[in-house]
């Protein structure tokens, strides 16, 4: 039988072990209660309930905190709150079924909207300073695609905001509020495998970037908050730790990820930066290498002010169509130039540096080149409305498992992210994870010990160590980014698909002749490129062969060999016969990735429609919650 290891209260238990071929370094060996992998909102959010429920917890993170992807997304959180026109929950889950395109799970959708009232009031009551009103209540803005009564009024009043940006406040004040409840912070520690106890999870290995020493840490429970995997394009808004690590562990354990076809763009990024730029609503616009001002084509009545999934797919037309600029034809510009300096002073200073910065260039009289970027994954680790990470193939959940963030697939996006949801999303289901691991066990509840830690990414490391040739970590990086950019962009089809996946299975068989020409253990940041590459690479992979099988256009999807969505009712008969399961896509993907050879299994699990919340049915029929062309969110 397998033993039990107490957990330690106060710190963690230190032990020296050889460890699995590693050979000058033994590992160092921790037990938690919890152990969080990510310092972002989710896992921050996670980490402060675990230590103020007075669970040992440890948050381990390759980079500070406050460096989290979760910095960057400044807008502001999405809750009906009301505090500036009346407002209702369910008016706001309406918005966020309709703009999932069929593919939200609306139990889900309806747990995150109907908390999130209460989640805005916790975070106030932690110190968040949100922009108040002249009554000294929360103010509200609008934001996306929000809406009040179903769609029937005017556009809502819904996002609350900071300032500062909602992001780096949330980052700043869970940080400092959990390390007052003395969370143990492993700040610059990479994750690398599950430790998997017979079906079950004890927690995770990981790699001290600062020595290049192996840790364990060994836990009863395990959450995953490691963010997204936008980084696989050559062109992203994301920073640069957005590298799939906790999907990829996860892949390594012979679990699902779900939905990684869906990956929303920014149609103004730098081109060749990717740093998400604004001013569309400063009275900026966009032009092509004919110095055309091509919205008009593509949306007539809004022009430059339509949605980011509209303006994305007109540039990628534009650019596909051989109307780019630059010697590639492969971007656009975006042109501010006539707005008054006062204007970009006030509005736009910040930009202003940003494009200066990165391109030398000067907004006021500089035409900027733009191009979309990947934004946000909508796929990734499937879990239910309390965190716990499902084998969806038998619905069982994996014990001891949680993921929550923008690594984790909840269902509540669905094919497309509702504008101020990715905080709200981070933050409910962040707690929701706490919660339900502070339900089921205590603090200093025995835990299992696995005897071997899995040492799939050890042994990979040991591997390329010995190399005294092969090729360069950056150059296979930039292959892998130029076919996602390529062949899993805007606009998709199926022989750059095809060819897409090929061509990355070729990076994924280099993978084991990357060359590192440091081999210090110290501060390698060439290993850890090369970990996160290989990372990167499994969701790339797993993302590409998920958008090969759907054939339709839903959400951010969009194909153009099979342009129509492809519900179960068939939309082009007067009769709306519903078709079998096997000949619609109104359902979740769930990609399994061989570990070894990189091939990818495809299976599906059906969108959950029912959604009861607190007792109340308020479920949306699918024939009502949607039209049936694109939306505009």
């Amino acid at each position: 039988m397998t033993p039990l290891v107490k957990c330690a209260r106060l710190h963690s238990l230190s032990l020296h072990r050889h460890m699995n071929g590693c050979s000058a370094v033994g590992a160092v060996h921790h037990v938690y209660d919890a152990v969080v992998v990510g310092g972002g909102g989710a896992g921050l959010t996670a980490a402060l309930r675990l230590v103020s429920n007075r669970f040992n917890t440890a948050v381990i993170s390759k980079a500070k905190p406050n460096r989290s992807n979760t910095a960057s997304a400044v807008g502001g959180i999405n809750a009906a709150l009301g505090t500036v026109k009346p407002d209702h929950w369910k008016w706001h889950f309406f918005d966020t079924v309709k703009g999932s395109d069929g593919l939200g799970d609306q139990n889900a959708v309806g747990v995150m909207t109907k908390r999130a009232p209460g989640a805005m009031a916790d975070l106030e009551a932690l110190g968040i300073n949100f922009t108040k009103s002249s009554c000294g209540e929360i103010d509200q803005r609008a934001y996306g695609g929000s809406t009040y009564a179903d769609g029937k009024r005017e556009r809502a009043l819904r996002c609350c905001y900071t300032e500062g940006g909602a992001g780096p406040s949330l980052l700043e004040t869970l940080s400092e509020r959990a390390a007052e409840k003395n969370c143990h912070f492993y700040d610059y520690f990479f994750a690398l495998d599950l430790i998997m106890c017979g079906g079950e999870c004890c927690g995770v290995s990981a790699l001290d970037i600062s020595t290049g020493h192996m840790h364990t840490f060994q836990a009863r429970s395990t959450v995953l908050a490691t963010g997204g995997f936008t980084r696989a394009y050559l062109t992203s808004t994301s920073c640069s730790s957005c590298t799939g690590d906790g999907q990829a562990m996860v892949a390594r354990a012979r679990l699902p990820n779900q939905d990684t076809e869906f990956t929303m763009f920014h149609p103004t990024g730098l081109y060749g930066a990717g740093v998400m730029l604004t001013g569309r609503l400063e009275g900026g616009f966009l032009t092509n290498g004919l110095g055309d001002r091509f919205m008009a084509r593509h949306s007539p009545g809004s022009l430059d002010l339509a949605s980011r999934d509209v303006i994305s797919r007109a540039i990628a037309t534009e650019v596909g169509e051989g109307r780019g600029c630059g010697e590639g034809s492969d971007h656009v510009m975006l042109n501010l130039s006539h707005i008054h300096p006062t204007v970009v002073d006030s509005e736009l200073s910040s930009m202003k540096t940003t494009v200066n910065v990165f391109s030398g260039l000067d907004i006021r009289k500089d035409p900027v080149p733009v191009t979309p970027a990947a934004h946000y994954s909508l796929g990734g680790i499937p879990t239910n409305v309390h965190g716990q990470v499902i084998d969806q193939l038998d619905g069982r959940v994996v014990p001891g498992l949680y993921a929550a963030g923008e690594c984790a697939c909840v269902g509540a996006h669905g094919a497309y992210r509702h504008g101020a949801n990715s905080l709200l999303d981070s933050v409910v289901f962040g707690e929701a994870c706490a919660q339900c691991i502070s339900d089921n066990s205590a603090p200093g509840d025995d835990i299992r010990h696995s005897p071997e830690v899995q040492a799939n990414s050890l042994n990979w490391v040991q591997r390329v160590k010995e190399n005294s040739e092969g090729v360069a970590c950056g150059d296979l990086r930039a292959k892998m980014q130029g076919v996602m950019q390529r062949c899993g962009g805007v606009l998709r089809n199926g022989a750059d698909l095809e060819r897409g996946i090929t061509q990355l299975k070729d990076i994924w068989k280099s993978l084991d002749s990357i060359l590192l020409a440091n081999r210090n253990p110290e501060w390698n940041c060439e290993l850890v490129e090369a970990l996160e590459l290989r990372n990167t690479l499994s969701l790339a992979i797993q993302s590409l062969s998920s958008a090969n099988e759907r054939r339709e256009s839903r959400g951010c999807h969009q194909r153009t060999d099979y342009p129509i969505r492809m519900d179960e009712s068939d939309q082009s008969q007067p009769t709306k016969m519903p078709l079998p399961a096997e000949q619609h896509f109104r359902k979740h993907t769930l990609s399994y990735l061989d570990a070894e050879t990189g091939e990818v299994s495809i299976k599906y699990r059906p969108v959950d429609d029912v959604a009861v919340v607190d007792g109340e049915d308020v479920s949306i029929s699918h024939s009502d919650q949607l039209p049936t062309t694109l939306t505009a969110y």
